[in-house]
């Protein structure tokens, strides 16, 4: 990795002595990160999604070399600082690296770097918006961050994502684990509880994190739907393509709304699906018995009412027709259970 301008290398433990115009030279060299034009520049640019993609790679930079020379300073202060030779305060580089690893757990945290070994939290963002300090790199950062759009953005959902954030973080990782597997589209319940868990955490997560889901899920979704307004009326029956697997894609897509193309899909699917409703009259017949079976009771009766007004005259596949007396059994149930309910009531 490029040590920058922080390497310690030409002042490595092999050198016997350490003279005061070296320790000096590096003093200066630290301090020069913050007057760097380039570094002053992006940093106060962050509202340009170029210049976040420079200060990322301004803290891969400096982020190894920092943590090093913080422990470098300490070998040099515990085996030299009592020599007869050593009449210099070595603790005078400490502050500079402190204030550039502080600028970079700034960096770390606002853009939501994942960094290798460095965790970082609210307090490593929000302490600059209260800087009462000497400096001037830090006096000029407190002033961006309280007036730029970006970094009073990031500012505002850090603050109110802390504590919400850390709590749900189980259940983010669970699931970018999940997708990141490939976790199945197939399966519509398995689709189904996938999104509901993504909604439930939208809000709570940085949108970083939640930006790192959707590159994975709504280029899949989208992928799905596609397939799915491709299919001929035929083909719809043919693959026992359901109402329910539809608008659960369809919500997905308006779930992830801001991915390029999700909206469009999401209506042309919509349009899809009303063209092809009475293909899905008989897949839709049978998934409600299906779903009324497992809850031993009939589902709503608007919608079966819809799915009937769709099934006029189609043929029930013969290896299926048991099931329309199944269902006709939990009508009965559901009648009867509802009228006991009622007479229950009005005693």
């Amino acid at each position: 990795m490029h040590c920058g301008i922080i390497s310690l290398s030409k002042y490595e433990s092999s050198c016997h002595k350490y003279k005061s115009s070296q320790v000096q030279d590096l003093h200066e060299s630290l301090i020069a990160v913050f007057s760097h034009e380039l570094v002053v520049r992006t940093t106060l640019s962050a509202d340009d999604a170029r210049a976040r993609r420079l200060l990322c790679c301004i803290v891969e930079a400096y982020v190894e070399p920092t943590k090093a020379s913080l422990q470098y300073i300490g070998q040099i202060v515990k085996e030299h600082i009592v020599s007869d030779d050593f009449s210099v305060d070595v603790n005078i580089l400490t502050e500079p690296i402190e204030r550039i690893e502080a600028y970079l757990r700034f960096l770390i945290h606002g853009l939501d770097l994942k960094i290798p070994n460095v965790k970082t939290g609210s307090a490593d963002f929000t302490w600059i918006s209260n800087y009462k300090g000497k400096f001037q790199f830090e006096k000029k950062l407190k002033e961006v961050v309280n007036t730029s759009p970006f970094w009073r953005a990031t500012g505002d959902e850090i603050i109110r994502t802390s504590t919400t954030s850390s709590a749900n973080m189980p259940k983010y990782e669970r699931v970018l684990d999940a997708v990141q597997a490939g976790t199945s589209f197939k399966n519509n319940q398995t689709l189904r509880n996938l999104l509901q868990e993504v909604e439930e955490l939208k809000g709570t997560m940085r949108s970083t994190e939640m930006k790192q889901l959707e590159k994975i899920i709504a280029p899949r979704l989208q992928k799905l739907a596609q397939t799915m307004v491709g299919l001929s009326s035929g083909k719809a029956a043919e693959k026992n393509v359901k109402t329910s697997e539809i608008q659960t894609v369809e919500k997905g897509l308006y779930l992830f709304k801001d991915f390029p193309g999700s909206v469009d899909l999401a209506v042309a699917l919509k349009d899809w699906a009303t063209k092809n409703a009475k293909a899905m009259a008989i897949t839709d017949l049978l998934d409600f018995i299906e779903t009324s079976e497992a809850s031993e009771v009939a589902g709503d009766l608007a919608q079966l009412e819809e799915i009937l007004g769709r099934c006029n005259k189609l043929p029930i596949p013969s290896d299926k027709k048991h099931k329309i007396d199944l269902l006709l059994l939990l009508l009965i149930r559901k009648i009867v259970t509802e009228a006991r309910t009622s007479h229950e009531t009005l005693i």
